[in-house]
C-alpha cells in the first residue's frame, strides 16, 4: 500500500503465501449503460475487521452507493455509471486492486473516474472531505465544485480502495469525514453515532452530479488543460527568490493536475518549478542526468538550451519530477535546482 511504482502496487496481488479465504466484488451497471459511453465508478467496500460491526466502517458508505443506485436506476445520464461494493478493503485492498489491475487498456481509456465512499456521515467527526493523491485538485473534485456550486475540501489520500484507480492511474477520490473517530469501531451500538441527514445530503449530492454531469464541460477541461490556483498551501522556499503564486494544469486523463510554483529572484528574474508525483515518471534516459546529493535528499537533473537559448531543467527525485524554466542562465538554474533539493518541502509532501 506504500508502493513506489503502480507496479509494485498491483504486483502484491499475486504473492505467496497463505490464503485468508476468497473474496468477491458486487458490480451493478446502471441499465442505461453502453460501450459507447464514458463510464464513472460510483464504490465503497463492504467488508470490516473482526472486532467492530463495521456500522461506521463501512455499511455507512455501502448505504450511500445503495440509496444512489435506486435513485439513479429511474435517471438517464450522458454517462455510464457502474456501482461496486469491493471486497477485501481491509487486507491490502485486495478487491479494488484485482478489479483495476484487470481492467482492458480499451476500457481504461474510457473512464472518467471512481468516487469512493468510506466511513462517512458520522457525528462529530467534521465535514465531507474528499481525500486522494498529495491533496491537490483533480478531475473529479473540479468537476465537483463546478457541477455542485459547492466545493468540497480537498485533503491528501488516505489508505482506501480510491488508492488503487490513482496507482491505476485513474481519476479517484474518497469522500470521507474529516476526522473519522476510529474508536467508535469497537462501540457495540454504532448508530447512536450516524448522522443520517449527513448520508441523505451526500445521496443527493451524487446523484445531482451524475444527473447534471456535462460531457462537453468535462473534455473541454481535459483537452484545454484547465489552469486552476493551487491547492497546496505550503511553498517551497528557493533562496534569494521571492514566491508569487501556484496554480495547477489538468494533466493526462486528470487522475492529477500538475503544481506550478511561480518566483522571483532579487534582480527581478522570473522563474517557474512544475511539479509531478514521481509515482508515474517515465524517462529512463538516466545516463543524461547529473546528481546533486546530501544527507537527506537526492536529486537527479539536466539542463538543456533551446533552441533561442533559453534554460531548462528536467528532474526527478524519490518523490516528484518536473521542470525548472524561466528568465535564468545555467548557473542560475543550477543554484534553484540546490535549494530545492535542501528544501523540507519533501518531507511535505511524500
Amino acid at each position: 500500500m506504500y508502493a513506489k511504482t503502480p507496479e509494485d502496487m498491483f504486483n502484491i496481488i499475486s504473492e505467496g503465501g497463505e490464503s485468508l479465504g476468497q473474496g468477491q466484488n458486487i458490480i451493478a451497471n446502471h441499465p442505461g449503460n453502453s460501450k459507447e459511453k464514458k463510464t464513472l465508478y460510483i464504490t465503497a467496500h463492504y467488508d470490516t475487521i473482526d472486532f467492530t460491526t463495521g456500522v461506521i466502517d463501512n455499511a455507512s458508505g455501502v448505504t450511500v452507493v445503495l440509496e444512489t443506485a435506486k435513485v439513479l436506476k429511474q435517471i438517464n445520464s450522458d454517462i455510464n455509471v457502474v456501482f461496486i461494493l469491493f471486497d477485501g478493503e481491509e487486507v491490502g485492498l485486495q478487491g479494488s486492486k484485482y478489479f483495476v489491475y484487470n481492467l482492458p487498456e480499451s476500457e481504461k481509456n474510457s473512464i472518467i473516474g471512481c468516487i469512493n465512499i468510506d466511513m462517512v456521515g458520522e457525528k462529530k467527526a467534521g465535514p465531507l472531505t474528499m481525500k486522494f493523491g498529495t491533496g491537490e485538485h483533480n478531475i473529479l473534485s473540479l468537476l465537483w465544485g463546478q457541477i455542485l456550486e459547492n466545493e468540497m475540501p480537498v485533503k491528501v489520500g488516505v489508505i482506501t480502495d480510491e488508492k488503487a484507480f490513482y496507482y491505476g492511474p485513474l481519476p479517484s477520490v474518497t469522500i470521507e469525514n474529516e476526522n473519522p473517530n476510529l474508536l467508535l469501531n469497537k462501540e457495540e451500538n454504532q448508530f447512536e453515532y450516524i448522522d443520517y441527514n449527513q448520508l441523505l445530503d451526500l445521496t443527493n449530492s451524487l446523484m445531482n452530479f451524475i444527473k447534471y454531469f456535462d460531457l462537453n464541460d468535462y473534455e473541454k477541461m481535459i483537452t484545454d488543460n484547465l489552469e486552476v490556483t493551487s491547492n497546496l498551501k505550503d511553498v517551497c522556499q528557493i533562496e534569494q527568490a521571492t514566491f508569487k503564486k501556484a496554480t495547477a494544469r489538468v494533466v493526462d486523463n486528470g487522475f492529477l493536475l500538475e503544481t506550478c510554483f511561480y518566483y522571483e529572484t532579487e534582480d527581478k528574474h522570473e522563474f517557474q518549478i512544475s511539479l509531478r508525483k514521481g509515482l508515474f515518471f517515465h524517462d529512463k534516459n538516466f545516463e543524461d542526468y547529473q546528481q546533486i546529493a546530501t544527507e537527506d535528499n537526492t536529486i537527479n537533473y539536466k539542463i538543456e538550451k533551446g533552441n533561442t537559448g533559453e534554460v531548462q531543467a528536467s528532474y526527478y527525485n524519490e518523490h516528484y519530477y518536473g521542470t525548472i524554466k524561466g528568465d535564468i542562465d545555467e548557473e542560475g538554474c543550477r543554484q534553484i535546482i540546490e535549494s530545492f533539493n535542501d528544501s523540507e518541502y519533501w518531507q511535505n509532501y511524500i
